[in-house]
């Protein structure tokens, strides 16, 4: 899957601040336990990991938060919550965090060339602030769709 089908629009969140990196993660799966793409036993199980390794970090102020392989998503499928005031994460808190990204997934591989293509998006210098100045859902979701996919069966 591209990272364009995995985040549609309506997978695309923004909230003002969170006291609280629980708080944080919950909003940031909010669009995937909607469309039935996880459960709740999901989001406790990243919730867990958090607290047990520190958040993903894929660049500085972006996280990236996984399903549990063993524990399959009901769908492939991504978020991304975007934040204005940045949220304190890890097990040290050293981490300002404004972009979470969140993925379901249902097997090892599905999800891989989207996760390529972010890979692309956060290296490219000024994708990447584009990305942190979209202010709207569709300004994410059109600059989402100008990453090349790679690993499309298209011509």
């Amino acid at each position: 899957m591209t990272l364009e089908e995995m985040i549609p629009a309506g997978n695309i969140r923004f909230a003002e601040g969170f006291d609280d990196w629980h708080d944080a993660i919950q909003a940031a799966c909010t669009p995937l336990l909607e469309r039935g793409a996880l459960v709740q036993q999901h989001v406790n199980a990243m919730i867990r990991k958090v607290q047990r390794h520190g958040p993903v970090a894929i660049s500085p102020g972006i996280v990236i938060l996984r399903t549990d392989p063993q524990l399959n998503a009901y769908a492939v499928a991504m978020s991304l919550l975007k934040i204005s005031r940045p949220v304190q994460f890890g097990i040290h808190m050293q981490h300002r965090v404004k972009l979470i990204f969140s993925v379901a997934i249902t097997d090892s591989k599905s999800h891989q060339p989207a996760l390529c293509q972010l890979a692309r998006l956060i290296m490219h210098t000024e994708k990447l602030r584009q990305l942190h100045d979209c202010n709207t859902a569709s300004a994410l979701a059109a600059l989402i769709s100008s990453i090349p996919d790679e690993f499309s069966s298209k011509t």
